[in-house]
């Protein structure tokens, strides 16, 4: 009962009603008024006709994308050769960089432990 209870709730219930509604008397709505047509077949002569434009709308961009993506791995190669070949460049700018700062601190561990080895052996 709390989901009745704000706005939301009640657009759901409604719906939730009217699809019940529909499936149960979609039979006995007459539309046109010749008793030859009623709501249920109206409402599935609709949904076909959407889903055909639908599907084929998603068949046209789906034969553009395959034309796309054909027409990039003929001129520029394969996407794979292609995110190789970007990967392997980054990974080479960041691991010498890595390199770098690892070698860094690495010099100026061992330089200051030599030097405090040094100055211990002044001081005995």
């Amino acid at each position: 009962m709390a989901l009745l209870a704000n706005p939301i709730g009640l657009v759901v219930a409604g719906i939730g009603l009217a699809i019940a509604a529909f499936q149960e008397f979609g039979d006995e709505i007459d539309i046109f008024g010749d008793g030859m047509s009623n709501l249920k077949d109206v409402a599935q002569a609709v949904w076909d006709m959407i889903t055909e434009t639908v599907g084929e709308a998603c068949d046209w961009i789906s034969g553009l994308w395959s034309d796309l993506t054909g027409f990039l791995d003929e001129s520029v190669g394969s996407w794979q050769d292609i995110f190789n070949s970007v990967m392997g460049f980054i990974y080479a700018v960041v691991s010498t960089q890595i390199n770098a700062v690892i070698n860094t601190f690495a010099t100026a561990y061992m330089l200051g432990k030599r030097g405090l080895e040094q100055c211990a052996a002044v001081f005995q």
